[in-house]
């Protein structure tokens, strides 16, 4: 997998959630995530946004 291909999906990530500072590393991200730090039902939506793009990272599409 080219190094670009995930530097794209970074990129779509932060463009999908601006507001969020996700670091590099999405898995450490995810590792480090506190439940309940997010309001309301949003948080398993988000959670799941940044699992996906980390599964398209690791599986190169």
């Amino acid at each position: 997998m080219p190094d670009g291909y995930a530097d794209r999906v970074h990129a779509e990530l932060a463009e999908e959630l601006p507001d969020e500072d996700l670091g590099e590393d999405l898995a450490d991200f995810l590792e480090s995530y506190e439940r309940g730090s997010r309001p309301g039902p949003d948080e398993e939506e988000f959670l799941t946004t940044v699992r996906d793009a980390l599964e398209r990272i690791e599986r190169g599409h």
